[in-house]
């Protein structure tokens, strides 16, 4: 392992890799005076191997402590883990202790790990590999204690009140709404408050949730900022001005360690990639117009990341490889129906698939129509269409087996469609005239429930997933245009 560890800082001397912070190394060697850390940032002692998790976003603090331990595990109060290789792998979830195991899903091992012959992780905690080729192995089932007490921690959970980050466009006031739960449902039952959190918003473009973290960007500002669950509370993350001023932000998206942001700009169809570790402008392209919906994703674990939108100007799909930052391939959507002209919408990119919701226009029969098309990701191949009832102005992916879409019909009627990705059936719900206008909505799998805001008239309107039928209306004090459940 040494001799590899050894040939890898030959062969590759310029890579770069995180270091160990000096308060984790002296706290590791009082108890293992002879800890040796590696480059990959893990340690070795007495022949035994510790892991290095951690948290998917960086928890900068200038005083680091040790938060937890034992013989097999350590916790820091940056969230950083360090566990006990064993058996040539690490204990499955329900062995690890409680601390461990409310930091460890949000968690990722070491992307510069270098992974031994033959290790392997837990089925489930497979989410720990991040992009590493990591075989997978088998757990053992939980103990009744432990499974009593996941379960106690589910009832906590479903009897907490729902809670998001909303912005309201006319007053610029991005707050924290919170919803109670009925005492004989786990629906909502009515607002329990909402809370200015900050005013100092312009005009927000975009609003992401990320690793449990809320990221959202401002226009005019050309600022993007974070604030946690736990801490409401604007924490600046990028402000462009640093690098190109009056550019505007209009949509952003980091690479799989936050290293680098992409941004595009509201000014010349710009798209910025900026090194956050070295505080760098590293790439400016100039991309086709009218670009929108950047989304960024992982094809295998041997392929860099690939950032992923489409042009109404153009009505193609691009994706651009964040090894050379260049369009790495690109999907003309105007050859699927040589009859046909095809505007796109929205779109939502999966681990396999890319949906695109568009509205084609017969050029023949001067007729047009709602439409979802499929594409393998990989390929670029077109796979299937879909005919909607309504303008995909809006789509969201409710897991393995749903669409959702957001739209308006012939009658300017909104209505909620769920497309199964199972058989490609519809669900339709006519939200008219409960709906008057939407810029968006959240589909909350754990509740099995969906949250539109009507922007005119202030209501949240709640549809269950399992009978899609509208079930409350929850009279607001604001309106909301972007919504994000937290």
């Amino acid at each position: 392992m040494r001799f590899l560890l050894v040939l890898l800082f030959v062969l590759f001397p310029c890579a770069t890799f995180a270091v160990v912070p000096e308060a984790i190394q002296q706290i590791i060697k009082k108890d293992f005076p002879k800890a040796i850390f590696r480059i990959d940032d893990c340690f070795e002692e007495n022949k035994n191997l510790w892991i290095l998790i951690k948290p998917s976003s960086e928890n900068l603090q200038e005083v680091l402590e040790l938060s937890f331990k034992n013989a097999d595990e350590y916790l820091f109060s940056n969230n950083w883990i360090y566990v006990k290789v064993s058996d040539n792998t690490i204990k499955s979830f329900d062995s690890l202790s409680k601390p461990i195991q409310s930091k460890i899903l949000s968690s990722q091992i070491t992307q510069e790990f270098v992974i031994p012959n033959k290790f392997s992780l837990p089925r489930d905690l497979a989410v720990l590999a991040g992009r590493l080729p990591i075989e997978l192995n088998a757990v053992e089932l939980a103990t009744e204690k432990e499974v009593i007490y996941r379960k106690r921690l589910l009832e906590q959970k479903s009897t907490e009140p729902f809670r998001f980050f909303t912005y309201d466009v006319h007053s610029g006031d991005f707050s924290l709404l919170s919803l109670e739960r009925g005492l004989k449902s786990d629906k909502p039952s009515q607002l329990e408050r909402s809370e200015s959190i900050s005013k100092k918003l312009k005009y927000l473009s975009n609003i992401k949730l990320i690793n449990d973290e809320v990221y959202l960007s401002d226009l005019y500002q050309s600022k993007i900022y974070k604030i946690s669950k736990t801490s409401p509370d604007l924490e600046l993350v990028l402000d462009l001005n640093d690098y190109l001023p009056k550019q505007g932000i209009r949509d952003f998206v980091f690479n799989h360690n936050f290293s680098e942001i992409f941004v595009l700009t509201n000014k010349d169809s710009s798209l910025l990639v900026i090194d956050l570790n070295k505080k760098q402008l590293i790439k400016q392209n100039t991309i086709a117009p009218m670009v929108a919906k950047l989304q960024m994703l992982s094809r295998s674990a041997s392929e860099p990341e690939y950032l992923y939108y489409f042009s109404k100007a153009t009505n193609k799909i691009y994706y651009l490889s964040t090894f050379d930052y260049r369009v790495a391939g690109e999907i003309d959507i105007s050859k699927i129906e040589s009859d046909h002209k095809l505007v796109p919408y929205s779109m939502i990119v999966t681990d396999k698939t890319i949906y695109l919701g568009v509205e084609s226009f017969d050029l023949k029969k001067s007729t047009q129509q709602a439409e979802i098309l499929e594409f393998d990701m990989v390929t670029g191949q077109h796979i299937l269409t879909v005919a909607l009832p309504v303008l995909p102005d809006l789509i969201k992916y409710g897991g393995q087996s749903n669409l959702y879409v957001l739209g308006r019909n012939d009658q300017k009627h909104s209505k909620l469609v769920e497309i199964s990705l199972l058989d490609n059936t519809l669900k339709e719900l006519d939200l008219y005239p409960d709906l008057d206008s939407a810029n968006d909505f959240v589909v909350d799998s754990a509740s099995s429930l969906i949250f539109i805001p009507s922007i005119e008239s202030k209501v949240l309107n709640i549809v269950d997933v399992k009978s899609f039928s509208l079930v409350q209306k929850i009279q607001l004090e604001k309106s909301i245009f972007n919504i994000v459940r937290i």
